[in-house]
């Protein structure tokens, strides 16, 4: 019997594709799919990464305070290239 994917959505950004699958198994355990496909040289590669129930809320609760980080970060060393290119 095949996996039954319950739900499934996609965007693109440049040569990558991202895939968020729900998806279940056959003995009906439900779990998110991230992949992504990007191509290289003609070729698709693609990279998985299976979140199940029992990880989610806590691999939500990562992302998010990572993305809150990744924010921070991106504009402090905007904020400095700014300041350097004032200088210059």
């Amino acid at each position: 019997m095949k996996k039954k994917e319950l739900y499934s959505a996609r965007f693109s950004r440049s040569n990558r594709t991202f895939f968020f699958d729900i998806k279940e198994t056959v003995s009906g355990i439900v779990y998110l799919q991230i992949s992504e496909s990007k191509l290289i040289d003609d070729k698709f590669e693609h990279q998985r990464l299976s979140v199940f129930a029992e990880s989610l809320d806590n691999f939500i609760d990562e992302l998010a305070k990572a993305k809150f980080a990744f924010r921070k970060i991106s504009e402090k060393r905007h904020s400095e290239k700014k300041r350097k290119n004032q200088k210059s």
